[in-house]
């Protein structure tokens, strides 16, 4: 089993024969993130905001945070009420907090612990636009990231690095890729999606419909479905071996 069709690319590469391989998407549990929470963040923000770029997980320098703290900066000297919210720890984060210092936004980068994963679906409905800045390192352009299932299916646009793993499942009209390590394309992108509410709600539009096909429920189906299939192989092997003996 794996989580993507560029990880199933490189096994079969490795020489797994294609039919032992399942891919299951590590979507959003609608447990943790109940379809009642989901609704569109509202489309009148202005420059009094704050509007709230979110990002949560791992603090990490694969992970690109320093590459959104930059564009931040460079975004908020035409759109002031711009704000970056980041949830999650990690090696990156004193580094991070001492970058938005030195380029004057620390105000504006509000940091906060992990919480319970059931909580995790307040952070993502607080906020306007998922920031997803991942460096091309082999394995992040890999990554099928699942914050980016959780922001497509509460309604939330989204800003990603231009990733292989990426546009495995979303379209290019389902989000506004930037080149990875680029700040300038990033604030290109913050301003855009900031001044232009119809281009948010066309993105989420899109978004969804490119998760539909990997929705939880058809996520736990396929695994079932699999677990059914290897069991009923694994007695047919153990019939055929009693009656042998």
């Amino acid at each position: 089993m794996t989580v993507g069709w560029p990880f199933e690319e490189l096994l079969l590469q490795r020489g797994v024969p294609r039919e032992k391989l399942s891919i299951l998407i590590n979507s959003a549990d609608p447990k943790m993130f109940p379809a009642a929470r989901r609704q569109i963040a509202p489309s009148d923000a202005s420059t009094d905001g704050p509007f709230i770029l979110m990002y949560h997980g791992t603090l990490a320098v694969r992970n690109g945070l320093d590459t959104a703290i930059r564009a931040l900066a460079l975004a908020r000297q035409t759109y002031p009420a711009l704000r970056v919210d980041i949830k999650g720890r990690g090696e990156s984060k004193l580094a991070l907090q001492q970058l938005a210092q030195e380029l004057g936004v620390a105000e504006a980068v509000i940091f906060s612990d992990p919480c319970p994963s059931d909580q995790i679906v307040d952070f993502v409905v607080h906020g306007d636009v998922g920031i997803i800045p991942y460096r091309v390192d082999g394995f992040e352009e890999l990554v099928l990231p699942t914050k980016a299932y959780e922001f497509a299916w509460m309604q939330r646009p989204m800003i990603t690095s231009d990733t292989r793993g990426i546009r495995s499942m979303f379209r290019a009209e389902s989000m506004i890729l930037c080149e990875p390590d680029n700040p300038q394309a990033f604030a290109e992108a913050i301003l855009d999606l900031a001044q232009h509410p119809e281009k948010r709600a066309a993105l989420v539009a899109n978004a969804s419909v490119d998760y539909l096909p990997y929705r939880w429920e058809t996520m736990a189906e396929r695994y079932q479905h699999l677990l059914t299939s290897l069991s009923r192989k694994h007695m047919k092997e153990q019939q055929v071996v009693a009656s042998k003996s």
